[in-house]
């Protein structure tokens, strides 16, 4: 079964990433739940030597990213912020307008880091031998594996490790805000006291745990915290639960920084797909043909050592012989069939991927309709200019002619302005 799911591209590979180190495993997308399979640790380089090793380096990876300068902060506290407009601080030395700006799937919490830091993780990435589906924020995840208490009044989760550490505050079971600070335990000290009982309505009769014990034990914390705390382990790795929300959600619904196809995540896993499939039709075909073959020359050979003096049985060997070369022809037959249906497929290829290679980064396709040579583009853009000048780009290409803007109309999406337009084309025979 694990053999058929991995032939069959059934798989997720997600990576972990903390400077300076990263974590990949390959996930198995079964009938009910999702199943770990091989993992591995090491630098990035390492893991990009792993996937080809395991024949996985045209495959996409789904990228938990630890290592960013985050902040994270509750939907109402950020409502709050941005009142301030440009002359808000959210990250120090970052102006409002460098922002990336990701809100969870439940809108509780917003994470906010610089766009040029997302940039340079994707370039990275790409540079070791990656192809990052989704930059997706691990704190998010992480967050989802803390249980605060439904009766407590609030709850603290403290995540440490060589790198930094993370103070999160839940308030009635629900997120109040979490923040990421760099030092040792005097640090985190003087931030907890500090801060978190200056700024948020939190009380040191608040319980606090500690989300395993990587660098600092829970004795140290306590002491350092003048604070009971406790030791608590998280029932889920956070990448399972990253290949859970990507089988369970899709790909395209995760809350992401970034990634490699903007427009449509799921086109690199389902060109693994279909060239895994296309692959066991001809390994099988190929088999079935070596099979039959060898039967037939065990059995012409045996009938002619056992009746070599005979002739009707000569004429039976003549009339085996004519068989297997009928055969033959229908083996040709059949690649030759097999060889226009891959044709077929695979004729639009060098025009959809001049669409696609030409498109710009603000810019993305909600519908993409092949009816013969015409090709009908509908999709979105983040600026009126970019439609014009993709036209430009494919009025340009030798794969394409007659490209024509059919509409563009002003809307709205996810409460921001965005252009719809709609153009079509005709390939070149």
């Amino acid at each position: 079964m694990k053999y058929s799911d991995i032939l069959l591209g059934r798989f997720f590979w997600c990576l972990e990433y903390r400077h300076p180190k990263a974590r990949l495993v390959r996930f198995l997308r079964g009938r009910q739940k999702i199943v770990p399979a091989e993992t591995f640790s090491g630098t990035l380089e390492e893991c990009a030597g792993f996937l080809l090793k395991h024949g996985s380096a045209l495959d996409g990876v789904l990228v938990l990213d630890d290592s960013f300068p985050v902040r994270l902060i509750s939907s109402e506290e950020f409502s709050l912020l941005a009142a301030d407009g440009e002359d808000a601080v959210f990250l120090p030395g970052v102006p409002y307008s460098e922002l990336k700006i990701v809100e969870n799937l439940s809108g509780d919490a917003v994470a906010l880091l610089a766009k040029s830091a997302v940039e340079s993780r994707i370039a990275e990435l790409e540079q070791k031998g990656f192809l990052p589906l989704q930059l997706v924020p691990a704190s998010f995840f992480y967050a989802g594996l803390f249980s605060p208490g439904k009766d407590s009044e609030g709850d603290i989760f403290i995540r440490a490790n060589s790198v930094f550490s993370e103070i999160w505050v839940f308030q009635n079971a629900e997120f109040a805000t979490a923040h990421r600070i760099s030092g040792g335990l005097e640090t985190l000290s003087h931030y907890f006291s500090d801060f978190y009982f200056q700024r948020y309505p939190a009380s040191r009769e608040y319980p606090v745990r500690l989300a395993g014990e990587e660098i600092f034990n829970a004795a140290a914390v306590s002491e350092a915290l003048s604070s009971p705390v406790e030791v608590m382990t998280p029932e889920k790795d956070v990448l399972e639960v990253l290949a859970e929300d990507a089988w369970l959600l899709g790909i395209a619904k995760l809350p992401s920084w970034g990634s490699t196809v903007n427009s449509d995540p799921y086109r690199r896993l389902r060109e693994a797909r279909v060239f895994r499939k296309f692959l066991k039709v001809a390994l099988s075909f190929t088999l079935g043909s070596l099979v039959v073959a060898a039967l037939l020359w065990l059995s012409v050979a045996g009938y002619d050592f056992s009746r070599r003096n005979d002739r009707l049985e000569l004429e039976k060997k003549i009339e085996a012989g004519r068989e297997l070369a009928s055969f033959s022809k229908k083996m040709e037959k059949d690649r030759h069939d097999l060889e226009e249906l891959l044709k077929k497929k695979t004729r639009h290829a060098s025009s959809l991927t001049e669409v696609i290679r030409v498109l710009d980064p603000g810019m993305w396709f909600s519908q993409i309709d092949i009816q013969g040579d015409r090709i009908s583009l509908v999709g979105y853009a983040l600026q009126e200019n970019q439609i014009s000048a993709y036209l430009s780009a494919l009025e340009k290409s030798s794969a394409l002619t007659r490209v024509r803007l059919r509409t563009t109309e002003k809307t709205t999406w996810r409460k921001r302005t965005v252009f719809r337009f709609h153009l079509v084309a005709e390939e070149v025979r």
